[in-house]
């Protein structure tokens, strides 16, 4: 409990009381499939194109251990630079205007999570799990996303990413703990989101938000 702790009031304080974010480095992304892609969402959104690296997207925050994740904002690039703890389905923060995915795409990819996810994926399976997460977060705003590709390998990868999104809809079982890092406030250039994972039941999750409440309460008072 006490690591917990110091790990969390770290987190909130090593870029200082006057901050709520930390500070991310993107490691590069590996275990990777390069797909073409096709999205189009309500907002008005569109991206058609290959060359889309699907996998684990490795990252650290303020210096700490790598991160083997995936990313779930598809309005912005990869960068280094300032981020912000949020919850899944309040997640991505992008300059598009308001993309956040809402519950029922948080829920889904948590089951995704839960069902599939492994630090060590194949390639085409990691490439396979990051698909489903786009579509899971296209399908849940009425939006649409598949792999464009003509090769066998990414014909699969599509259709398995079917596959493992109609398994996550109907997912009963338990769900892990996720939340999102975030672009933060004022970042230029605005930095792509990616999933957190909390594998202890989720009590370091309940004290980062709390710490994370405490510092905005300040923030409010000294104002």
């Amino acid at each position: 409990m006490k690591r917990r702790l110091a790990l969390v009031l770290a987190v909130c304080t090593m870029t200082g009381a006057t901050a709520l974010a930390a500070n991310m480095t993107f490691d590069g992304v590996a275990g990777d499939d390069i797909v073409g892609l096709n999205i189009s969402m309500p907002n008005g959104y569109t991206y058609g194109g290959g060359g889309v690296y699907a996998g684990y997207y490795n990252y650290s925050i303020n210096n700490g251990p790598n991160i083997a994740s995936f990313c779930i904002d598809f309005y912005d690039e990869s960068a280094n630079g300032p981020v912000t703890w949020t919850k899944l389905a309040d997640a991505p923060v992008s300059t598009f205007g308001n993309v956040a995915m809402g519950a029922t795409a948080a829920k889904w990819i948590e089951a995704l999570w839960a069902q599939n996810y492994s630090t060590t994926l194949t390639a085409d399976q990691a490439a396979v799990l990051q698909v489903a997460i786009w579509k899971a977060i296209a399908v849940a705003d009425g939006g649409t996303c598949w792999v464009t590709g003509t090769t066998a390998t990414q014909a699969s990868i599509d259709t398995l990413a079917n596959q493992e999104l109609t398994a996550a809809e109907n997912y009963t079982g338990v769900l892990p703990h996720l939340f999102a890092w975030t672009s933060a406030p004022g970042a230029s250039p605005t930095i792509q989101g990616y999933i957190g994972y909390c594998p202890d039941g989720g009590m370091t999750l309940a004290l980062l938000g709390m710490a994370f409440t405490g510092l905005a309460v300040m923030r409010s008072r000294k104002a």
